[in-house]
């Protein structure tokens, strides 16, 4: 960490050029400053009191990628983290589906970069793959180890890509689900992949896709572990410096709208990446402004009170310049902690009392939170904020 505390004063820096082609940038959207959304502290003090950094969004200037220039220090961001892929049923089932429809064969190495609870390599391990995880969060290395699960706890990048290509053999696949966004250096990740990628092996990664962030106004998925917001034009050109090919792409419902990206070494002549992409930042701003009126209106109205405290709650609710009341999440690393930087504890779901109304923080799964409130006995309204505001009456 010194080299960010010697730089800043706080654990972050400030790119001045393009992570991905080097070229320079200019700022598109600028959001509050904002405390770490996954950082949860144990008391309110601790909690009041958390650093903000903060957050804006820019594009480049030569390759048209749009990211966050200000860089938190991964060791800070990762190596305790908190999400797991495994508590939602729903990703769940979204990561069966992966494996079932790209798993290579029984016997084959699978490597999941940052696999965090090994949720997805359990669907390839049942498919015979010999598997294999890298994550950054020891936490969460040791429980994916413990049931099953080999998990080296790393940062991956070009040297971890060749450690394992010498000890465990060259991987027929290599997946990355939401980590491509979350790394500053992907030169490093790139190179780490060619290294460790067989010949006729595929690297099949899953990102938000920053062309549909921007059509639904999901503001709140721009937060500092957000470095990168992906559409096809740049990371097609980016791949091919490195001597890979995007070959093709799919559309992915997961986290409110991603693509799917399959890659190669070398270069391929033929692909199926469609280019015409471009994303429109201006609906964001509406949306932001469209969302902070209402939300407003909400707390004047009555205490705002949500269920779900993902990440992108700090952004939602820093971008309407609101707190919640009571929040509920049934995540046992996240009950009894705070939402970054305020005075609100999180609760078990248990405690839900029939309040006027809950709002759905974690609006992507709102369709398999909800039924599931209803059965514990919630009668109040539901409220998703995103894509579009709805109100579910008992």
């Amino acid at each position: 960490m010194t080299d960010y505390l010697q730089e800043t004063g706080k654990d972050f820096k400030i790119r001045t050029d393009c992570r991905l082609c080097g070229g320079s940038y200019h700022e598109v959207l600028r959001l509050p400053d904002t405390p770490l959304a996954n950082e949860y502290m144990a008391t309110s003090e601790e909690s009041l009191a958390q650093d903000r950094f903060p957050l804006y969004l820019v594009e480049c200037d030569d390759c048209g990628h749009f990211q966050l220039p200000v860089v938190v220090d991964p060791e800070r961001l990762f190596r305790d983290y908190a999400y797991q892929s495994g508590t939602s049923p729903v990703f769940r089932e979204h990561l069966r589906g992966l494996a079932e429809s790209t798993h290579p064969g029984p016997g084959e190495l699978v490597v999941d970069i940052a696999s965090n609870d090994g949720s997805l390599l359990k669907e390839y391990q049942r498919h015979g793959c010999s598997v294999l995880g890298v994550d950054p969060a020891m936490n969460l290395a040791r429980k994916a180890t413990r049931e099953g699960i080999p998990t080296l706890d790393a940062f991956f990048g070009q040297e971890v890509g060749e450690e394992l290509a010498k000890n465990s053999g060259k991987a027929k696949l290599i997946t990355a689900l939401n980590v491509m966004a979350h790394v500053d250096d992907l030169h490093g990740i790139v190179d780490g992949v060619k290294a460790l990628l067989a010949d006729d092996g595929v690297f099949i990664f899953e990102v938000g896709y920053f062309p549909e962030v921007c059509r639904l106004g999901l503001f709140d998925t721009i937060y500092h572990e957000h470095l990168s917001y992906h559409h096809l034009g740049p990371i097609k050109r980016f791949f091919r410096e490195h001597g890979m090919t995007l070959t093709h792409s799919d559309r992915v419902a997961s986290q409110g709208g991603s693509i799917r990206c399959y890659v190669r070494n070398g270069r391929v002549q033929l692909d199926g990446v469609t280019m015409g992409d471009i994303p429109d930042v201006a609906n964001l701003k509406r949306k932001i402004d469209t969302t902070a009126a209402w939300m407003n209106w909400l707390e004047g109205e009555s205490f705002i009170k949500v269920f779900g405290v993902p990440a992108k709650l700090t952004t939602l609710f820093a971008a309407a310049g609101t707190t919640p009341v009571r929040a509920f999440d049934d995540n046992p690393l996240k009950v009894g902690r705070f939402i970054p930087g305020t005075n609100c504890q999180i609760e078990l779901s248990e405690h839900i009392d029939d309040a006027d109304h809950l709002l759905i923080a974690s609006w992507n799964f709102a369709d398999e939170i909800m039924p599931r409130l209803r059965a514990q006995g919630y009668r109040g309204k539901f409220i998703v904020p995103l894509p579009e505001l709805r109100v579910y009456s008992a």
